[in-house]
C-alpha cells in the first residue's frame, strides 16, 4: 500500500467496556452489528421499584424509556483489595472503571506485573450523584467514616485514574480528565501525547459515567437535548433529543513499532488526533461551535498526515438534537471539503449518550468497524436532516449495515467528540497492519486459566466452556497459550486446559486438575516406575515434538553398551501398540528394562528442561537405576550397562512368576510359606510374592481359600527371590567396577523404604542387596509424605504406579500425582498426557516454563476471555 504509516502511530491493542444491553466490547459488537438499540422500557410496576414517584409516572412528558447497565450494583471488591463495606462505599462509576481497566489490559495480553515499561491511565468520570444521594444521605456512615476519607477513597473524580494506578502499581501517568462529553476522546488524546513524549510505554484510556438513581426513565422538555420518544434519531430530520445511558469504557494504547515488536493484537490504529476549545465564538457556554470543532478536525487530518478523501467513515458525536447534528454536519463538512461519500454514524442511536465515556464509546465502535470490515448501521434515520444540505456534503447517513473490506488503499475512519464548556476532540484511525497467519501449531498447547477464588475459577471456565464452542476461525492455539501463559496475572486458583484443537481444549475441561497455589509451593518427588509397564511407541510423539525429551533418548543410544538390542530404538519409537511382534520383544527382560530406563531418564531430563526442579527422587524397583542416573549416583553409561546386566541376569535365572496379593505384609509372610519371597510392598495392604511356578499357584489357592484377592504379574521372571541368587556375584563384580557417587538429590531407597544415607549408594552392597530384597516402595511413599506438602510425578510409561490410590489412609497423603504417559491401552498422545501432568503441577503451584512447552517460533497475543468479575 503506497501510503506509509507515520511515525507517531498509536495502536489500541486493548479495549474493554460495559454497555447499556452490553456486559463487553464482544456483546456491544453483535448489538451494533444486529442493528439494535439497547433502550428498555420497563413497566410501572419496575419504575416504582426502582424508585420512581407515581406523581412522576403521571406526568405526560415522562417517557418509560430506559438505559440500563447490566450488573450495575455489582463489584468483585475483594479482587482488588477492598472489603465488602468498603466496596459498598465507593462509587459505581469507579468499581466499573476498576474492572474494565483490568478486564482492558488482559484482553491486550498484558500483565501489569509482568509488562516491562510504564504504564499511563488517563480517564474521567460523571458527576458524584452516588456520594450525594447514598453517602451523604446516611448520617451515621458519614459520622464513622468522616467526610475526608468518604471523599477520598473513592468517590470523587480527582482519584478515578490515580486509585487505578495504586491498585495495579502502574508508575506512569496517572491523569484525571474532565471536558464534560468529550472527556474519554480526550484522555485517549493526551495518553498518545504522553507516549509519544515517552512518559509511559503503555497508556490505559477511557473513561465511565452511571447513572444514579438507575434504570428510571425521564422527563422530556421542549427544547432540550432529550428525547421525546426514547429514541435518538441521528441527522434524521425527526431528530428531537438523545437519551442518556450509563458505561465504561477503556482502550489500551502502545507505539505502534513497540506493538509490532512485542506481537501485541492491534484493533486499529491512531494516525493522529487533536483537542482544541471554542472560546467565546459561538451562541452560548453549553453551545456547540462549527470553527472549532472543523479546526480540530483539520487539525487531526494534518496531524494525521491522512487526505480527507482517504477517510471512509465517521463516527460522529451525533447527538440526535435539531441544533446539534447541523452544526457538527457543517464543521466535518469545512474539514472534509473535497472529500466524497463518506458514511456517518452515531453509537447514540443503539446505546445513548454516555456523556464522560461517550467519546471513548465512539472509538470502540470505529475501531471495531475497521476490525470487523463492516460498517455498522446507525438506527432511527429514513430522511436526511433539512437543516444541513446532505446532497452538497460527502456525508452519507450508514442507516444500512455495509461491509467494509480491506483493498488497496488502507481503510481509515475518524471520531468525533465535542464537549459542554467547549472541548472538542478529533481522532483519525486506520486498520491495523495486516498481520499474517501464525503457522498451525504441530503439538498440543496447554492453556491456565486462574482466579482469586473458586467462583471466579469457574466463572472463567463457564467463559471458556463458550468461548470454545464456537471459537474464532482464526484462533491459533499457540498465539492462545502464549496470551494466556504470559499476559495474564497467575492467581491462586488454578486450571489447565490442554490440546491440539479448540474442540480437543473444550474437552478438557472435564478432566482438568483443579488446584490452589500456596506458598511455599509444594515439593515435587520424581517417580521412576519399575519393569512390566513398557510398549512399543510409548514416548513416540515426544520423541518427534519435544526436544528436551528427544535429546536425552539420543544421549542414551549414545552411551548404550555393546551388548544391547540393536533393534532396541526401532521397537519403542518405530512401531506401535498394536505391533503384537514388537510387544513380544519389549517383554524379553534387558528390552523391558533397558526401554523402561530410557523412557523414564528422557522424562526426567523434559522436566527439568520445562522447569521442574525435583526436591526427591524415588524409584520402583528397576525405576532406581533411573533415579541414580538423574542424581548423579551413577553416569548414564554405568546405569545403563547396569540395566543391561540386570536385564541378561533376568534371562538367565529358572523360570519363574509373581503374584499381586491385596493383604497386608504380615498376613502375606504368615501365608507365603518357605519356597516363596516378598518381592514388593506396594501399599500398606497391595504386597507382591516372587518364586517358582508350582509354589505361586499353591499360594495363590490358600489366598483365594482365605477370600484374598491374587492377580498374576505380566512377567516370566521372580524378581527380587532366591531365583536371581546365581547372578548376584556377577552383578557384584560389575557394580565394583562403577564409580559411585552421592546423590546431588534426597534420595527415597527401596531397601529400607526411607531417606537414604548417601554414603550407602556408593557401596556396591547397596545395589546387589536392591536388586535382590524387598522392594519397601509403601514405606518410600510414606516417608515422601512424611517430610511436608509434596507432590509425586510418575516419570515412565504408563500409569504402573496404582499404590498411591492405597495410600490415602496416610495422615498427610500427597496432594496429587501426575502421570507423564498413557498406559498402552488408553488413547490419549503422550504429548497431550504430558501436558496434562504439567498443567496438574502448575494448578498446584509448581513453576513451569512455559516457553520451553510452547514449541518453537514466534507466538503473538490475542483477544481471549478475560476474567470473570
Amino acid at each position: 500500500m503506497p501510503d506509509r504509516l507515520p511515525p507517531h502511530a498509536i495502536a489500541i491493542i486493548g479495549m474493554a467496556g460495559r454497555f447499556p444491553a452490553a456486559r463487553s466490547v464482544a456483546e456491544l459488537w453483535r448489538l451494533l452489528d444486529e442493528g439494535r438499540e439497547a433502550t428498555s422500557w420497563p413497566s410501572d410496576a419496575q419504575l416504582l421499584a426502582a424508585g420512581e414517584s407515581r406523581a412522576a409516572l403521571a406526568d405526560p412528558n415522562y417517557v418509560k424509556a430506559a438505559l440500563v447497565l447490566p450488573d450495575m450494583e455489582a463489584f468483585d471488591a475483594g479482587f482488588f483489595g477492598f472489603t465488602p463495606r468498603e466496596g459498598a462505599i465507593l462509587d459505581p462509576q469507579h468499581r466499573h472503571f476498576l474492572e474494565a481497566c483490568w478486564e482492558a489490559l488482559e484482553d491486550a495480553g498484558h500483565a501489569p506485573s509482568r509488562f516491562k515499561g510504564a504504564v499511563g491511565v488517563f480517564g474521567g468520570c460523571g458527576m458524584q450523584a452516588y456520594m450525594a444521594r447514598n453517602l451523604l444521605s446516611n448520617p451515621k456512615l458519614v459520622d464513622e467514616i468522616g467526610l475526608f476519607l468518604l471523599r477520598h477513597t473513592g468517590n470523587d473524580k480527582d482519584f478515578l485514574t490515580t486509585r487505578v494506578s495504586y491498585l495495579f502499581n502502574l508508575s506512569g501517568p496517572s491523569v484525571g480528565v474532565q471536558t464534560a462529553c468529550s472527556t474519554s476522546l480526550v484522555a485517549v488524546h493526551v495518553a498518545c501525547q504522553s507516549l509519544l513524549s515517552g512518559e509511559c510505554d503503555m497508556a490505559l484510556a477511557g473513561g465511565v459515567s452511571i447513572e444514579v438513581p438507575h434504570g428510571r426513565g425521564y422527563r422530556y422538555a421542549e427544547g432540550e437535548i432529550l428525547s421525546s420518544d426514547g429514541h435518538c434519531r441521528a441527522f434524521d430530520d425527526d431528530a428531537d433529543g438523545t437519551l442518556f445511558g450509563s458505561g465504561a469504557g477503556v482502550v489500551v494504547l502502545r507505539r505502534l513499532d513497540d506493538a509490532l515488536a512485542d506481537g501485541d493484537q492491534i484493533y486499529a490504529v491512531i494516525r493522529g488526533s487533536a483537542v482544541n476549545n471554542d472560546g467565546a465564538a459561538k451562541a452560548g457556554y453549553l453551545a456547540p461551535s462549527v470553527d472549532g470543532q472543523s479546526r480540530a478536525a483539520a487539525e487531526a487530518l494534518v496531524v494525521a498526515e491522512a487526505d480527507p478523501a482517504s477517510i471512509g467513515f465517521i463516527e460522529a458525536h451525533g447527538t440526535g438534537t435539531r441544533v446539534g447534528d447541523p452544526i457538527e454536519l457543517t464543521a466535518l463538512q469545512s474539514a472534509y471539503r473535497g472529500a466524497r461519500d463518506i458514511a456517518i454514524g452515531s453509537v447514540k442511536t443503539n446505546i445513548g449518550h454516555l456523556d464522560t465515556a461517550a467519546g471513548v464509546a465512539s472509538l470502540i465502535k470505529a475501531a471495531l468497524c475497521l476490525k470487523h470490515e463492516t460498517i455498522a448501521p446507525s438506527l432511527n434515520f429514513s430522511r436526511p436532516n433539512t437543516r444541513f444540505a446532505f446532497a452538497e456534503s460527502p456525508f452519507r447517513v450508514a442507516a444500512q449495515k455495509r461491509a467494509w473490506p480491506r483493498g488497496e488503499t488502507r481503510r481509515r475512519a475518524a471520531v468525533n467528540s465535542l464537549g459542554v464548556g467547549g472541548t472538542n476532540a478529533h481522532v483519525i484511525l486506520e486498520e491495523a497492519p495486516p498481520r499474517p497467519a501464525s503457522p498451525a501449531s504441530a503439538i498440543p498447547q496447554l492453556v491456565p486459566l486462574s482466579a482469586k477464588t473458586p467462583q471466579a475459577l469457574e466463572a472463567l471456565t463457564a467463559k471458556w466452556r463458550d468461548f470454545l464452542a464456537a471459537p474464532p476461525s482464526d484462533l491459533n492455539l499457540r498465539d492462545a497459550a502464549f496470551t494466556m501463559q504470559e499476559g495474564r496475572e497467575r492467581f491462586a486458583h488454578r486450571r489447565c486446559l490442554v490440546g491440539r484443537t479448540p474442540e480437543a481444549l473444550r474437552a478438557s475441561l472435564a478432566s482438568a486438575q483443579v488446584g490452589e497455589a500456596k506458598a511455599p509451593a509444594p515439593k515435587v518427588v520424581l517417580m521412576f516406575p519399575g519393569g512390566g509397564a513398557q510398549y512399543p511407541g510409548a514416548g513416540k510423539t515426544l520423541y518427534e515434538s519435544e526436544p528436551a525429551f528427544r535429546a536425552a533418548v539420543e544421549e542414551c543410544f549414545a552411551a548404550m553398551p555393546t551388548g544391547a538390542p540393536k533393534d532396541l530404538r526401532a521397537l519403542m519409537f518405530a512401531r506401535g501398540a498394536e505391533d503384537a511382534e514388537a510387544r513380544a520383544a519389549l517383554e524379553q527382560p534387558m528390552q523391558s528394562l533397558l526401554s523402561v530406563f530410557v523412557i523414564e531418564y528422557a522424562l526426567a531430563r523434559m522436566w527439568r528442561a520445562w522447569g521442574v526442579r525435583p526436591a526427591a527422587v524415588i524409584g520402583h524397583s528397576a525405576g532406581e537405576y533411573a533415579a541414580a542416573a538423574i542424581t548423579g549416583v551413577m553416569t548414564l553409561a554405568d546405569a545403563l550397562a547396569t540395566v543391561a546386566l540386570r536385564g541378561e541376569i533376568f534371562a538367565a535365572a529358572p523360570a519363574g512368576g509373581m503374584v499381586s496379593v491385596r493383604a497386608p505384609e504380615a498376613w502375606v509372610r504368615a501365608h507365603m510359606g518357605e519356597e516363596l519371597d516378598l518381592a514388593v510392598l506396594n501399599a500398606p495392604e497391595l504386597c507382591v510374592v516372587s518364586g517358582a511356578e508350582e509354589a505361586l499357584a499353591a499360594f495363590v489357592e490358600r489366598a483365594a481359600g482365605a477370600g484374598v484377592e491374587c492377580a498374576r504379574v505380566r512377567i516370566n521372571v521372580a524378581a527380587h527371590s532366591r531365583m536371581l541368587d546365581a547372578g548376584l556375584a556377577r552383578f557384584r563384580a560389575h557394580l565394583e567396577r562403577v564409580r559411585l557417587s552421592a546423590p546431588d538429590a534426597p534420595f527415597i531407597s527401596n531397601l529400607t523404604g526411607d531417606w537414604a544415607d548417601p554414603a550407602a549408594l556408593t557401596s556396591a552392597d547397596y545395589w546387589v542387596r536392591h536388586l535382590r530384597e524387598t522392594v519397601r516402595f509403601s514405606d518410600g511413599l510414606r516417608a515422601a509424605a512424611r517430610d511436608g506438602d509434596a507432590i509425586l510425578l510418575e516419570v515412565g510409561p504408563g500409569r504402573a504406579l496404582s499404590a498411591l490410590a492405597e495410600m490415602q489412609s496416610l495422615a498427610r497423603p500427597p496432594r496429587a500425582i501426575a502421570a507423564s504417559l498413557p498406559g498402552a491401552d488408553q488413547q490419549t498422545c503422550d504429548h497431550t498426557a504430558a501436558l496434562e501432568a504439567a498443567g496438574a503441577l502448575w494448578a498446584h503451584g509448581v513453576e513451569i516454563d512455559f516457553a520451553r512447552l510452547r514449541g518453537e517460533g514466534p507466538a503473538r497475543r490475542v483477544s481471549l476471555p478475560t476474567y470473570a468479575f
